[in-house]
């Protein structure tokens, strides 16, 4: 099919195509002329089943390093390392407790649906685009802190906090 766009000075136009590539991918492209006089070429590719079994039968790489951290008595940040696979990794499946809470595109996630002073196992595994999973990572044990916990950090790096006196802070907030 051959398309052409214009839009204001600028014009593309090109034959945009559709491909099979094996049996688990899909190939979509094209080409835009003229924009800034510099041809584009583009496409897109989707990996799945197009007819008969998906191709791609290789898992990602098990997730490794997941750290939890809790945030309070109503949140658990977790982080991981990211999975590597064959083709692409797709995204990850967030456990707690033995059951999916979540999914996320990238290798960290914030559960803010804890409650206080419980404890919470938590697991991820990465998933590719053909649906395959990996092993599951190791899983981390939290216990979120009580709701009127104090809560103590220890600084990293060299660190200040300005304080403004209550008095110039009210003068401030008057005008």
């Amino acid at each position: 099919m051959e398309t052409a766009v214009s839009v204001g000075s600028q014009f593309w136009g090109g034959v945009w195509a559709l491909s099979a590539y094996g049996t688990g991918r899909l190939l979509v492209g094209g080409d835009f002329d003229g924009i800034s006089g510099v041809r584009q070429d583009w496409y897109a590719q989707f990996t799945g089943s197009l007819s008969g079994p998906a191709g791609d039968v290789t898992a990602p790489s098990r997730p490794t390093g997941l750290d939890a951290t809790s945030l309070g008595a109503k949140r658990v940040d977790l982080s991981w390392s990211a999975s590597e696979d064959d083709d692409a990794v797709a995204g990850y499946r967030i456990f707690r407790n033995g059951t999916q809470i979540a999914t996320s595109e990238i290798s960290r996630y914030s559960d803010t649906s804890v409650s206080a002073s419980k404890t919470y196992s938590y697991y991820v595994v990465a998933v590719d685009f053909s649906g395959n999973p990996s092993s599951s990572s190791d899983t981390h044990t939290i216990t979120t802190p009580a709701a009127n916990a104090t809560l103590t950090f220890v600084a990293t790096e060299d660190s200040y906090v300005a304080s403004v006196p209550r008095a110039a802070t009210s003068a401030a907030q008057r005008r």
